[in-house]
């Protein structure tokens, strides 16, 4: 008899302590998020007159490589330009809005897919027309920073 109620105590505290730690996919999606890799599914044409190419990494500007974004509480999501701005006439936080619905994630009215997300990488994912009949997956993936 008090090996059953031990393991039921047990059993009640585990549940107890895995309910304390358990986060939900917004709570791991709130801070700041710096690029990794920009891919798609196909070659694409990620800048007009450059070659048909699956990594817009490769073709991102020195100035892009340090931009970040921040989604906060409460739907706010911001875009950083970083330390090295593209053009000094531009404003360095672009602010809009977010949300998620089950791994369905509006960002700016745009949907994405959280693909998968741990404490420091996340990965969304966007379906998009490339061309007359064509759609092509963009991934981005993003290291916590």
């Amino acid at each position: 008899m008090y090996q059953l109620l031990y393991a039921k105590g047990f059993v009640l505290l585990a549940a107890l302590f895995a309910g304390k730690n358990a986060e939900t996919v917004e709570q791991r999606i709130i801070g700041r998020w710096a690029f990794v890799s920009i891919t798609s599914s196909k070659p694409m044409v990620w800048t007009p007159g450059t070659a048909p190419s699956k990594d817009g990494t490769a073709l991102m500007q020195e100035c892009e490589k340090d931009d970040f974004v921040q989604f906060k509480p409460g739907g706010v999501y911001e875009e950083n330009e970083g330390e090295t701005r593209c053009d000094d006439s531009d404003s360095p936080v672009y602010t809009s809005t977010w949300s998620l619905e089950g791994s369905d994630m509006m960002i700016d009215g745009k949907q994405y897919q959280v693909v998968a997300i741990t404490d420091t990488e996340m990965k969304v994912a966007q379906t998009v027309e490339a061309g007359r009949k064509n759609t092509v997956t963009v991934t981005v993936t993003m290291k916590r920073k």
